[in-house]
């Protein structure tokens, strides 16, 4: 324990090992409410001292606890955004960075957010900032598929918001920046969840109804003792198209890395649809489309998981399309885009009400008869 006289040390006396031993006592749950005082006192003194950047690093580098942890991200953030200068705050996003890739395996959750968090803010206030942090975002994508979505996922997320910490020029920058990011950004999320889906699926065959494979059939499938006869979805009697139909989910498995990883990719998706559809948007017209309906395909197959391992991927699907319908957003490709909409609606429908027999999960017919 550190004695702390009746007045809050105002110099350098403490040491960065001395300041992660107030923290942690601070934050002890038997700590008395008059030490806690002397405790935060000590914490504020020191986030005006000089040298608090230079100790704030060496906490990082070196810290004890979780809440250590915070703190030095807490005073350093707050020196970044109000007192650093240009070359300052740049140096602290290459420090950030370098922290980040080295030691986000052993940060908990929170910490691991704050730490995003804060390198995405430092990055939104220069050009010269964004730039050193999109230089880094493909190297990321080949070596943490999942670490790299999270790092997107927030940068959209902050770079779209209207918070006044940005002049309105920057902000308009900012958001010309994820609109060109958005394309490659969608084909990314829609490559990574399509193979997570392959671990998370299986097949099960198909047979035509009553003799008829083409066209479209909003009948019940029949099930039968050697196994299920599913109806077809096709876009013309004379075309079918695939919609996922026949396709079963069940107890499928993947990494925890990749589940986290699929999760803040669908997130990142519902952020872009937020922020670039709606009723007038020409975002996803032209060379942006293929993008646009490479995702939606995979979001749509997302929004059938229903079992114990894959439903918070499910349910992040479903928000990504209820973010995609809000806006009252059709593409340029209204007769693809529709026929996807409709094709895989009645699948998630018929799914969702039990016409579709699944080896795990619940349904809202077997909710009703309980």
């Amino acid at each position: 324990q550190i004695p702390l006289a009746a007045s809050p040390p105002n110099d350098a006396t403490l040491s960065a090992a001395e300041i992660s031993l107030v923290v942690e006592e601070f934050f002890s749950a038997s700590v008395s409410p008059q030490r806690k005082s002397f405790l935060e006192q000590a914490m504020i003194t020191f986030k005006t001292r000089n040298d608090s950047a230079i100790k704030c690093k060496q906490l990082l580098e070196n810290h004890s606890s979780s809440y250590v942890y915070w703190f030095a991200l807490s005073v350093l953030e707050d020196l970044t955004i109000r007192h650093f200068s240009p070359s300052e705050s740049s140096q602290c996003l290459s420090f950030l960075w370098s922290l980040l890739i080295n030691t986000h395996t052993n940060l908990e959750q929170f910490n691991l957010n704050k730490h995003i968090h804060m390198l995405v803010r430092i990055s939104k206030s220069s050009s010269m900032n964004t730039n050193m942090l999109l230089q880094q975002l493909p190297i990321l994508h080949a070596t943490n598929p999942t670490l790299f979505f999270h790092v997107l996922k927030t940068l959209c997320e902050e770079y779209v918001s209207n918070r006044e910490d940005i002049s309105t020029l920057r902000r308009s920058e900012l958001m010309a920046i994820v609109r060109g990011l958005a394309p490659e950004a969608m084909r990314l999320a829609a490559k990574f969840l399509g193979n997570v889906y392959l671990g998370l699926r299986t097949e099960i065959a198909k047979s035509p109804v009553n003799g008829t494979v083409f066209g479209i059939s909003m009948d019940s499938p029949v099930t039968k003792a050697a196994g299920m006869v599913f109806p077809e979805i096709g876009v013309s009697p004379g075309a079918r198209r695939e919609f996922g139909v026949g396709v079963v989910v069940f107890g499928g498995s993947v990494g925890d890395a990749e589940k986290k990883g699929a999760n803040f990719a669908l997130e990142m998706v519902q952020v872009l649809f937020g922020c670039l559809l709606s009723s007038k948007s020409t975002w996803g017209d032209g060379g942006d489309s293929d993008a646009l309906m490479e995702v939606l395909d995979v979001v749509f197959k997302f929004a059938l998981l229903n079992d114990r391992e894959s439903v918070g991927l499910g349910i992040c699907a479903l928000n990504c399309l209820n973010e995609l319908l809000a806006r009252n957003y059709l593409s340029l490709q209204i007769n693809g885009f529709m026929s996807m909409v409709f094709g895989y609606s009645c699948t998630l429908l018929r799914w969702l009400t039990g016409e579709m027999e699944i080896t795990s999960g619940r349904t809202l017919d077997s909710l009703d008869t309980e």
